[in-house]
């Protein structure tokens, strides 16, 4: 005679899914029974259940992150272009006294402009500049807003500069920086420590000079053109507001940058590029 599994284990087995049984088999010595017979019992065990895992939504949340970072890296891309074409019109100009902050295609003028006329020039330039797009030249900013300081009501006579004057200035600006030239940290306008005392004679010399000073941040060949330029422009920015520091006039001191456009010798060594990443100093010449 065969054994069977109870109907009522039979029906559960086909209900739970999850559900295996397993056989326990009991001698025939210990069931107190004939040796021919065997009574086979079933105890239900039940598989381990696992925690309920979103696998299905990795791709999706990939896509998200993804989608994410791209944004971020164009829009970081457009600030850039809008910053260094603001900054670059505004150096053309002889407008180093603006700074230039941007948030999107939103600029922010801030500084001490000499006069009105000059305030209103920053705005326009601003205003008016283009970037290149795929669909061509079109403008960069959406609003400019300006913060500027105390403005004059007459802009200051400019003191006449004497030829001789002018030129023995910018050779001793040039002895001076031929013998040790102002550090940044790699990549950034922040001047370190160790530079400060060749910044005190800077603004020493810069004292003794006549008139006006230009004071020129150039760059290596290593990096996008774009990114040199505003470098350029942020070191010969951050020169400048060491020397007001330091008591000089601001509307003293002119910026301006010129990215890796006029090296001194060739970038194909490191000798070369140590040598074009420099600041230089120069008095302006009226008209």
């Amino acid at each position: 005679m065969t054994p069977t599994v109870p109907g009522a284990a039979r029906r559960r087995r086909r209900e739970a899914c999850n559900v295996r049984w397993t056989k326990l088999t009991r001698p025939a010595e210990a069931s107190g029974v004939s040796q021919r017979r065997r009574i086979r019992r079933y105890r239900r065990a039940d598989r381990p259940v696992r925690g309920w895992f979103p696998g299905g939504l990795l791709p999706l949340l990939a896509i998200v992150l993804l989608t994410l970072y791209g944004i971020t890296v164009f829009a970081q891309s457009i600030e850039d272009a809008v910053r260094t074409r603001v900054r670059a019109a505004l150096d053309r100009e002889g407008l180093g006294w603006a700074s230039v902050e941007v948030s999107g295609q939103n600029v922010l003028l801030r500084g001490a402009p000499p006069n009105p006329r000059e305030a209103q020039r920053a705005r326009q330039l601003a205003e008016g500049t283009t970037c290149p797009t795929w669909l061509g030249e079109r403008d960069c900013t959406v609003e400019v807003r300006a913060q500027f300081g105390d403005v004059p009501a007459a802009p200051p006579a400019p003191a006449r500069v004497r030829a001789e004057e002018a030129d023995a200035c910018d050779r001793d600006f040039a002895d001076l920086l031929s013998r040790s030239q102002i550090q940044f940290e790699t990549g950034q306008a922040t001047i370190p420590a160790e530079g400060q005392p060749l910044l005190e004679e800077v603004a020493e010399l810069a004292r003794r000079c006549p008139g006006r000073l230009l004071i020129e941040g150039h760059t290596d060949a290593i990096g996008t053109e774009e990114a040199n330029l505003l470098l350029s422009q942020d070191r010969a920015a951050a020169v400048r507001e060491q020397l007001v520091q330091r008591g000089l006039p601001p509307d003293k001191l002119l910026t301006r940058g010129f990215g890796e456009g006029r090296p001194l010798v060739s970038n194909d060594t490191e000798e070369g590029r140590a040598r074009n990443r420099r600041i230089e100093f120069h008095v302006v010449r009226e008209g």
